[in-house]
């Protein structure tokens, strides 16, 4: 805390808090534009159309049926089967592609290819095996499903080994058509985890914002509300002083001022990233708060110097229980006490109120979310008699620490 926390230079400061900026070719702008780019790349529409052009192209293995065609049988018949089949290959291969379409037209389409491929390979043979090629490859994005459209180009090698029986070349049109197909199975497959993978970054991305979110609203509810108590209490001892004890009312008004100082610096740290306070100021401010309220504090400890995540959890567990013993307990005393029993450090408080709903309020949910999350736990409930008892304990770990003397 600093003696300036309230002038008006600090205010203004307040009000105008720096923003880090990266320097136009940081590492971070870098990073940022890189991720820009690979997310434009694979949602991009012109994608789709890239990889149908691609596919397309390997129309041009077409070419030896195209030449065979004037010395063959029935050269007409043979010219209106090319055509008819790249007439049915091309939009099954953009609709498959682009996902367009519903899934009966594309395997009406796959059929249509299928049948073609089959009717004219068993009636001219030699090169016209080839149209198990495209054909392959169409299995391989037209069927929706893996195991469908891997099945799919297996048996496209099947079709072609049975229908070629005999035939010379029969040996690389057995290997092209599957390999074909497969290749472009395992790149459909490719980019279909590629798009998942960006989906699910995006959702995690989305759920660490919601999680810090969630984390700067329980801070900043713990801070504010501990403080505002204490504000109020004091407050209440000035109004009660102020006719028949100016001075003690003036040492009052300069603790508030003093809290409202430390709660301008706690908040300040709370937006730039907040750093938690230890158990030891935690513990101080706490007997303060207490009997500023009327309220006898006893404070025992011992097992001290602790593992830091296990300091900062105690120290919320001591601001947020007296601050509940403050606000609603009516108590006359409060007992804390920090101690090591076993494998856990064991933070306690107790007072004698009126007793209250553990389950209720933000705090104590806030409270067994923070020991959750270092594998600790939460107690809270009303004694037997008469009072209140909080009480949290967190792991030692590989911490080995020595006891310390009480206060």
């Amino acid at each position: 805390m600093t003696d300036d926390a309230c002038t008006p230079a600090s205010a203004a400061a307040w009000d105008t808090l720096p923003v880090q900026r990266d320097r136009p070719w940081s590492k971070e702008r870098r990073r940022a534009r890189a991720e820009r780019q690979r997310h434009a790349l694979i949602n991009d529409p012109r994608t789709a159309r890239v990889s149908a052009g691609a596919l397309v192209l390997w129309s041009l293995c077409l070419i030896p049926i195209v030449m065979d065609i004037p010395d063959g049988r029935y050269p007409v018949l043979a010219a209106v089967g090319v055509v008819l089949f790249e007439v049915v290959y091309v939009p099954l291969v953009r609709l498959s592609v682009a996902g367009k379409g519903s899934d009966r037209l594309r395997w009406s389409l796959l059929a249509v290819l299928t049948a073609i491929a089959i009717g004219f390979g068993i009636g001219y043979g030699g090169h016209w095996l080839i149209l198990f090629i495209p054909v392959s490859m169409c299995c391989a994005i037209a069927l929706p499903a893996p195991l469908p459209a891997l099945a799919g180009v297996l048996l496209t090698g099947v079709a072609v080994g049975v229908i070629g029986q005999g035939d010379p070349s029969l040996s690389s049109y057995l290997s092209s058509a599957p390999l074909a197909g497969f290749i472009i199975w395992l790149l459909r497959r490719m980019f279909d985890a590629i798009a998942t993978l960006q989906q699910v970054r995006q959702q995690l991305a989305l759920t660490a914002v919601a999680d810090e979110r969630l984390r700067f609203a329980r801070d900043l509810h713990d801070l504010l509300g501990h403080t505002l108590s204490l504000i109020v209490v004091k407050s209440e001892v000035v109004r009660r002083l102020a006719h028949t004890d100016p001075d003690a009312a003036a040492r009052e008004a300069a603790d508030i001022e003093a809290v409202g100082r430390t709660a301008l610096t706690e908040i300040r740290q709370a937006v730039s990233g907040y750093r938690e306070q230890g158990l030891a100021a935690e513990l101080e401010q706490a007997q303060r708060a207490l009997s500023a309220a009327s309220i006898t504090a006893t404070v025992r400890t011992s097992g001290a110097p602790y593992p830091p995540e296990v300091d900062a959890l105690l120290g919320w567990v001591v601001r947020e229980g007296v601050t509940n013993v403050i606000r609603h307990s009516r108590a006359r005393r409060c007992q804390i006490e920090v101690h090591r029993d076993g494998p856990e450090f064991v933070a306690t408080i107790d007072d004698d109120g009126i007793g209250g709903d553990a389950a209720s309020g933000n705090g104590l949910a806030g409270l067994a979310e923070r020991a959750a999350a270092v594998g600790g736990r939460m107690e809270a409930h009303s004694l037997r008699w008469r009072g209140f008892r909080l009480q949290a304990a967190a792991p030692v770990g590989d911490q080995r620490s020595d006891s310390g003397a009480e206060p």
